[in-house]
């Protein structure tokens, strides 16, 4: 939801930009319009046409930004012979369900990269006590290998780096 809100504040802006550049730039040239607006922009309507100019390209640039991150990411992984593209996006929401079902009731601040054939996971755990920290791990790393050859065909090893929160700030 957010990215949408932002993505229209952004369209409405370059919008904005574009309809000041291309009234910018027919200012100066439209000898009626020129007529009644003050004597200064008559006299330098070269300097509004730049000045137009520049709004049109903010305006352009601004919607081609838009449409090149609205775009879905995909990466590409080899798997045996085969390439098989992803959008980040579908994997994080596997990965983050699987941290309510190991972790019910926290939400759990993670983040995975993949990049040149590679994944790499990242999560801030609620507290465990130490004694169980390893035993933990490995089963995470299990689970996660399972999940990501069942998912993408993925059997690389793959980086796990967790954290895990402090007794006192888990009580908070």
């Amino acid at each position: 939801m957010l990215h949408f809100i932002y993505s229209l504040i952004s369209f409405l802006i370059a919008i904005f930009f574009i309809l000041l550049g291309v009234i910018a730039i027919l200012i100066p040239w439209s000898s009626n319009i020129r007529q009644e607006v003050i004597s200064t922009i008559a006299e330098h309507s070269i300097a509004i046409s730049l000045f137009g100019l520049c709004f049109l390209a903010i305006g352009i640039a601004v919607v081609v930004n838009i449409l090149l991150s609205s775009k879905p990411k995909y990466y590409q992984f080899t798997v045996g012979k085969n390439f098989v593209y992803v959008d980040e996006k579908i994997i994080q929401r596997y990965l983050t369900e699987y941290w309510k079902e190991l972790f019910a009731g926290h939400e759990i601040p993670n983040r995975i990269t993949l990049k040149n054939n590679h994944i790499d996971v990242v999560a801030d755990l609620p507290y465990v006590p130490s004694a169980q920290q390893e035993e933990l791990l490995t089963k995470i790393q299990n689970e996660l290998s399972e999940l990501f050859s069942d998912l993408l065909g993925y059997r690389q090893q793959f980086n796990l780096s967790v954290s895990f929160q402090s007794p006192n700030t888990a009580n908070r």
